[in-house]
């Protein structure tokens, strides 16, 4: 099983006071999951706004006589809700930062990738037929969870790709594709940092938005292991996934399937 990393050193500040690009990736993480997780009576009265206005928000939503799995919300729309989510997890760090859009054909349910020529800024896509891709029916509250789950998905991608620090620092550990950074981030993002991040926003979603939210950590777990080898420790597991590991017989097969078409590019 691999092993937690370690947090880096003095080239790294504390994330009370975020700086993008600059801070240990674990540290970051731990310090957002804090804010994530503290009791309803701790919250700022900007958070309890927040709260206030995602009700507002998903009731206008759910009466929307248009929404729909091939009519879905306006990039307005979803801007908004992209920012009561920050305000209300991550205390308004990363919302302003942010562009999002609707993609057609994306092979992906929603991505996130650094704006070109736009220094400390980050792009959402996501992609315009969530239902088909799943291959489910939905309804508009079962399409409303959906986009949420795949939003926060996003977000948390979003926060360490604002906040982490990705080699800059000029400490080797830290550098892109070392085993430090394979340990935290991963090859596909989906590594240690993200899957505490993401488990931390789906319980507290599932308890102030809705009990349907998914952040699809598992299928993102078995993805990451077939691109990196990337293995949770038992204790991680035990925390995210209730003990039960998300990589079965059918995802260790395609890891060695990975391991030898890598090789065979290399030979």
């Amino acid at each position: 099983m691999a092993t937690t990393p370690t947090t880096s050193t003095a080239s790294h500040p504390s994330p009370e006071t975020l700086i993008e690009a600059g801070h240990d990736t674990t540290t970051l993480v731990e310090a957002a999951i804090r804010h994530i997780d503290r009791p309803y009576e701790d919250w700022s009265e900007d958070r309890r706004k927040a709260l206030k206005d995602w009700k507002t928000w998903s009731a206008v939503v759910l009466e929307h006589p248009l929404l729909s799995a091939g009519n879905l919300l306006s990039e307005k729309a979803m801007h908004e809700l992209l920012e009561i989510l920050d305000r209300l997890f991550l205390a308004g760090t990363m919302g302003s930062k942010c562009d999002f859009a609707w993609k057609k054909g994306m092979e992906m349910l929603g991505e996130t990738t650094p704006e070109p020529n736009k220094q400390g800024r980050v792009g959402i896509e996501m992609n315009t037929s969530p239902g088909v891709k799943l291959k489910i029916m939905i309804t508009k509250q079962k399409l409303l969870e959906i986009l949420l789950g795949i939003l926060m998905h996003e977000v948390a991608h979003a926060y360490i790709a604002l906040y982490a620090c990705q080699g800059g620092c000029g400490n080797g550990q830290c550098e892109y594709l070392s085993q430090r950074y394979i340990d935290a981030i991963g090859k596909t993002g989906h590594a240690r940092c993200w899957q505490l991040l993401a488990e931390a926003l789906e319980r507290q979603a599932k308890i102030h938005l809705s009990k349907g939210v998914d952040l699809r950590r598992a299928d993102s777990a078995a993805k990451e292991y077939k691109r990196s080898g990337y293995l949770m420790n038992d204790k991680d597991v035990q925390k995210l996934f209730n003990g039960q590991s998300p990589l079965n017989d059918e995802v260790m097969k395609l890891r060695k399937e990975e391991i030898e078409r890598q090789a065979h590019l290399d030979s």
